[in-house]
């Protein structure tokens, strides 16, 4: 029995010392007979073996293919966007092609049949667009010259000393461009009420006739007939002759009212309205506009001077 004993000591010391080595070299190892007692080492950080870790320091052994998937996917999102999937047109390379592709569509081209006609062309936006588009800058090309897109008013004010700015173009607006001047001198943007200027300025084309009601039947009732029949003739954005105000000379209230027909009286009672402004753009370029009167290629281009459409008639 005592023999029996000392060999079960001496096969601990042994186990004991193989594991003891073991442990020195960084390693965690099991042998046949050390394996019955299920005794595993933790290796101290700076000895023996460790696993390879990631740029954060977290061990890909722990990690297994999420660390790589997760690295893959750090550069997709790294990668600029690509361009749309469109095919140029001819003559062009997708490097030349706008980001504003179609965005903005030229259409109502119509060139000057002879020396007294007005040529117009438009420029409409899509109605698909989140936000509006700047084509102050942008260029309308044809095979015979180009035009350069400038300026607009964007809120036309009775004065007349309104700055201009940028035209920029709501979704589904248009900007409807002539070969003729503009007798304000000015580019704006249409509103409810700028018809009146028909009154005072010869536009070529004329301006859009429809302006809202002057008046409510409440407001008139106690003006004479005479006084009545003037204001109800009144249609059109059109403001009272000089021989309708004589006529009521000797009613002072009636031709007090009827002053505020014009432009500065129809701002002054509808300016403030949420509808009060068109997603309509007038600008009259003063020079003639170089579209073949049989056939021509259009075409529209940014800032860049790339490709944002074209027009073949």
């Amino acid at each position: 029995m005592k023999n029996v004993f000392w060999i079960i000591v001496l096969v601990i010391i042994i186990i004991a010392i193989y594991n003891a080595f073991a442990y020195l070299k960084g390693g965690i190892q099991y042998n046949k007979v050390g394996s019955l007692f299920k005794v595993q080492y933790e290796v101290p950080q700076g000895y023996g073996r460790q696993a390879p870790t990631t740029s954060n320091g977290v061990s890909n052994t722990r990690l297994g293919n999420n660390a790589q998937n997760n690295q893959g996917s750090n550069q997709n999102t790294s990668q600029e966007p690509q361009r749309p999937n469109i095919t140029p047109p001819t003559g062009f390379t997708i490097d030349q092609i706008s980001s504003f592709y179609r965005s903005v569509r030229i259409s109502g081209v119509s060139p000057m049949w002879s020396w007294t006609s007005v040529g117009q062309f438009t420029l409409q936006s899509d109605w698909s667009q989140k936000k509006g588009i700047d084509i102050t800058g942008w260029r309308v090309r044809s095979n015979r010259g180009d035009v350069l897109i400038s300026q607009a008013i964007s809120n036309y004010g009775p004065s007349g000393l309104s700055s201009a700015g940028d035209i920029v173009l709501a979704p589904g607006a248009q900007a409807i461009f002539y070969s003729s001047a503009s007798p304000l001198g000015q580019n704006f943007r249409m509103n409810k009420c700028i018809g009146y200027l028909n009154s005072t300025y010869k536009f070529n084309p004329p301006l859009s006739s429809y302006c809202p009601n002057m008046y409510d039947r409440s407001e008139i009732a106690g003006f004479s007939g005479n006084c009545q029949n003037i204001i109800f003739s009144l249609g059109g954005c059109s403001a009272p002759s000089t021989a309708q105000l004589n006529s009521i000379s000797y009613e002072s209230a009636c031709r007090e009212f009827l002053n505020r027909f014009n432009y500065t009286g129809c701002y002054q009672k509808f300016s403030s309205n949420a509808d009060f402004f068109s997603n309509e753009w007038r600008v009259w370029l003063g020079s003639t506009l170089f579209f073949d009167s049989s056939h021509d290629k259009i075409q529209l281009f940014d800032k860049e001077g790339l490709l944002v459409d074209q027009y073949i008639y």
